[in-house]
């Protein structure tokens, strides 16, 4: 809750309150939400496609250091 409740505040979502019964709540990523969404998909796909070679890197440092 108080992370959704950040993002509203910094505007990235808006929240509407659907009084019911039942009562929902509804979240939605607003305009600046949703460029950040695109921004963090270039990362994660970033990330994926250099798994490999991070795990590789990490082994050959415990190869040298030793496990942390």
């Amino acid at each position: 809750t108080e992370y959704l409740r950040s993002l509203e505040r910094d505007g990235y979502i808006t929240r509407r309150v659907d009084p019911g019964p039942p009562i929902a709540v509804f979240y939605e990523l607003t305009e600046m939400g949703e460029g950040l969404v695109e921004k963090l998909k270039l990362l994660v796909f970033w990330a994926g496609d250099h798994y490999t070679p991070v795990m590789n890197a990490r082994a050959s440092y415990e190869e040298r250091v030793g496990p942390k």
